[in-house]
């Protein structure tokens, strides 16, 4: 946990260099090497890694929000058509 967000930001900073040094060293080769058979090649992983920071802020935004109430949940689902209505 973080106490201030100059810590969150000096973190941060270090990871995305830690990052960017790993994506420029991968070339042709490397992004098909598997670290084992039944793992995701390099290129997979990279592919994620950089497609999800763009969806990880919003999905954190609405997984607070809704922890916290602030969105309406999401609405039940539809009573089946066999079950009868209260009168």
């Amino acid at each position: 946990m973080y106490s201030s967000i100059e810590e969150f930001i000096g973190d941060y900073t270090r990871e995305r260099e830690s990052t960017l040094k790993i994506m420029k060293a991968l070339n042709d080769t490397s992004l098909a090497q598997r670290a084992t058979p039944e793992s995701r090649p390099l290129g997979r992983m990279a592919w994620h890694v950089v497609t999800a920071v763009g969806e990880l802020p919003a999905a954190t935004v609405r997984d607070i929000a809704q922890s916290r109430s602030l969105v309406e949940p999401a609405a039940s689902p539809a009573r089946p058509v066999s079950e009868p209505k209260n009168r």
